[in-house]
């Protein structure tokens, strides 16, 4: 994939991450509150998990999207902000 089409769609990738990365904060900063200061690997999967759920929703992935300006589940959309090359492998003979 061309680097003008990764480019293009990391947007995507920042509205989604950065929403999950601050509902898993906040999980964590409740644990703190606790006086949770150590996480342990299960503990870590519990809580990922959770924010994980939250932050993924259907609504919360159309937003990504748009802020992407790219409409979801229309293909032909999708295809024409994307800048494919297609290529025939060459045989290293």
């Amino acid at each position: 994939m061309p680097l003008y089409s990764l480019h293009l769609l990391q947007p995507l990738n920042i509205t989604c991450f950065s929403l999950l990365k601050r509902v898993y904060s906040n999980r964590i900063s409740a644990l703190i509150c606790n006086y949770i200061t150590y996480i342990a690997k299960k503990d870590f999967l519990l809580v990922f998990k959770a924010a994980y759920n939250k932050a993924f929703i259907k609504n919360n992935i159309y937003i990504g999207f748009r802020g992407a300006k790219l409409v979801l589940l229309n293909l032909d959309v999708i295809i024409l902000k994307l800048n494919i090359w297609l290529c025939t492998p060459t045989s290293l003979i």
